[in-house]
């Protein structure tokens, strides 16, 4: 049964819902958020997800149009260009979120141990060893607690 005091309902504990409530409780703190998930909360896919997250950012070679490019040319040039083109310029930005929230990507040295993956020019692909869904969901976790 929920609380009376409830005011804002999230349903999902996987990337999406966590990041939304942290960003709600970010914009507006007083708020009593609930998260609602189908069943243990560490049972979800962002939690399977094994390889990395995309980003130009830290690879002075790359850039917004060959990530653009690389993406829609994966996907046979089927998809939508500028949601493409929005959601990797946006990249940086959650990245930089997900960096301010604690998740610890690996690094060789000082800078990030960027990988190269299947459809990708280069190397742009932030980890955590091979569990960059379970680490991240445990970040998120562990911030909205």
């Amino acid at each position: 049964m929920l609380e009376k005091n409830t005011d804002i309902i999230v349903i999902g504990a996987g990337i999406g819902g966590l990041s939304f409530a942290l960003y709600l409780n970010n914009l507006s703190p007083d708020l009593n958020i609930k998260i609602l998930a189908k069943s243990e909360i560490n049972t979800c896919n962002t939690r399977l997800a094994q390889g990395g997250i995309a980003s130009v950012k830290f690879n002075t070679k790359d850039s917004f149009e060959s990530h653009i490019n690389d993406t829609y040319l994966a996907g046979h040039k089927k998809g939508n260009y500028e949601v493409i083109e929005k959601v990797i310029k946006d990249a940086p930005n959650r990245i930089q979120d997900l960096l301010n929230w604690g998740l610890k990507f690996d690094k060789n040295g000082n800078r990030f141990d960027l990988h190269k993956e299947g459809g990708h020019q280069y190397h742009r692909i932030l980890h955590t060893k091979d569990q960059t869904g379970k680490s991240l969901h445990q970040c998120l976790l562990e911030k909205i607690h």
